[in-house]
């Protein structure tokens, strides 16, 4: 929020984590929490440290709040080049229509979902395209796609 709101520069705010295997992470925390944070991502300054972050790495991940829960996300959607929404597993239908909805609205770049506190245990799942069972009869699969491309959704999980 601090490079946002414009109390500190860019540079000094990056982190930088030793990893194993000689991996290194760099990272912005949040800084100092705001009353209005998506009126600060739609900044200037927001958009020119975006940019700036994309020219010096190869990946930029944001890690934001839920999409219902508050309005950040929104305002985070125009910086990003690809949406993954994290979601709780057998999350309400309706709350995921609402979030698609909400994203479809600012033609947020959804690209997947990634599903939390799944159930592996009960029946086959796929792992690189290659089936894998515990010994369990296999569900039907159903699929997720709609008849007509449609953005996936995220209850924030």
């Amino acid at each position: 929020m601090d490079v946002a709101a414009g109390t500190a520069a860019l540079a000094p705010t990056i982190r930088r984590v030793a990893l194993p295997d000689d991996v290194v992470l760099d990272f912005v925390p949040a800084g100092t929490s705001a009353t209005n944070a998506a009126g600060l991502y739609r900044t200037a300054r927001m958009a020119d440290s975006m940019r700036e972050l994309r020219e010096a790495y190869d990946v930029v991940v944001v890690d934001s709040p839920a999409v219902l829960a508050v309005a950040d996300v929104m305002s985070l959607a125009m910086h990003v080049d690809a949406i993954v929404l994290v979601v709780r597993s057998k999350s309400p239908q309706k709350q995921l229509a609402a979030v698609r909805d909400r994203l479809h609205l600012v033609d947020a770049p959804l690209i997947g979902c990634i599903f939390t506190r799944a159930q592996l245990d009960e029946g086959v799942y796929e792992y690189a395209g290659a089936p894998s069972t515990n010994g369990s009869a296999p569900p039907k699969r159903r699929s997720l796609r709609r008849s007509a491309p449609a953005p996936a959704v995220d209850a924030g999980g």
